[in-house]
């Protein structure tokens, strides 16, 4: 069932990559994710069935398929696979800002609304199935605020569909665990 879904993934991972090259550290999240469900004892079985599984052969291959000649042509133009990536997050221009480590942090409410606040009932009573999105949306603002030198907001609105699955986590967290009347989470997203 679940299977059919990973070519999909692989098309839309190295399309955001060659879109937006700082959308790579979904690479190492998706690993901690694939361990965590390698250690789950009821999971393993099916983890392995769909490592095994045609469907995770193609979308490897759809992934080198297409990442791979923007790789060579870096290769080919600057001598390294990933000269355009290194510049990008380590050097900065005079035109470009250069921010605190807790940028994104400080503009997370201007770009993602009020209803980004609901994230902070999300981070204060995580659940183990909640752990595959706190882990990434905290790697995420690690990699963005100590990583990268040239701070933009524009990096962030690649992950906005995950920042609001969590906003959606932490706003039902509310309603669930402190009382709060449903009518005030849909007021604070309007």
């Amino acid at each position: 069932g679940k299977k059919i879904f990973l070519i999909p993934a692989g098309l839309f991972l190295c399309f955001s990559i060659l879109t937006r090259y700082t959308t790579i550290v979904i690479i190492p999240i998706l690993g901690i994710y694939l361990l965590f469900k390698f250690l789950q004892k009821n999971e393993r079985k099916n983890f392995l069935r769909i490592l095994i599984s045609r469907e995770f052969f193609v979308s490897i291959l759809i992934i080198v398929a297409i990442v791979l000649p923007w790789l060579q042509l870096n290769f080919v133009k600057y001598g390294d696979y990933f000269w355009p990536m290194k510049v990008g997050i380590t050097k900065i221009g005079p035109e470009y800002y250069s921010g605190p480590w807790y940028f994104y942090i400080y503009n997370f409410i201007e770009t993602f609304g009020i209803s980004s606040l609901f994230i902070i009932s999300f981070l204060l009573s995580p659940k183990r199935k909640d752990f595959f999105i706190l882990v990434s949306v905290l790697l995420i603002f690690l990699f963005f605020s100590f990583a990268i030198v040239r701070k933009e907001i524009r990096y962030l609105i690649s992950f906005a569909p995950l920042f609001y699955l969590a906003f959606a986590v932490g706003a039902g967290k509310l309603v669930e665990n402190y009382s709060v009347k449903p009518k005030f989470v849909y007021l604070a997203i309007a």
